[in-house]
């Protein structure tokens, strides 16, 4: 569950670097003297969500990289008490009561990611 969505948030941050970089070069975002004040408020919008959508595909690549290597850095013994104690039967219901921060971590930064760069 957590490293499904490492893949898709770096496609998403490579894409959101090619946009930046298309952006940059083609002088789309650049802010003019002879802009209006809401084109350069608009331009400077464009800029903090193409650099948030960048950081949080980056957050969430990280929170899933940590997760999934803390998961498997556990001995077997240390998981079977684990599942013990809380007896859930689904990988998913065992992520959102192990590792709720985490898991919430991942889903809301990708999703906050894909929607500055759509934006």
């Amino acid at each position: 569950w957590c490293v499904n969505l490492g893949a898709p948030s770096a496609l998403v941050a490579g894409a959101v670097i090619a946009t930046i970089y298309e952006n940059i070069s083609s002088g789309a975002v650049d802010i003019q003297r002879t802009d209006d004040k809401r084109v350069r408020f608009g331009k400077r919008c464009v800029r903090i969500l193409l650099l948030s959508a960048f950081a949080l595909e980056v957050i969430s690549i990280f929170v899933t990289t940590v997760t999934g290597t803390m998961l498997l850095s556990r001995t077997l013994d240390a998981m079977d008490e684990i599942v013990e104690v809380t007896m859930l039967t689904t990988p998913l219901s065992f992520l959102r009561e192990n590792f709720e921060f985490e898991f919430l971590t991942a889903r809301i930064t990708f999703l906050q990611g894909l929607l500055n760069w759509l934006g």
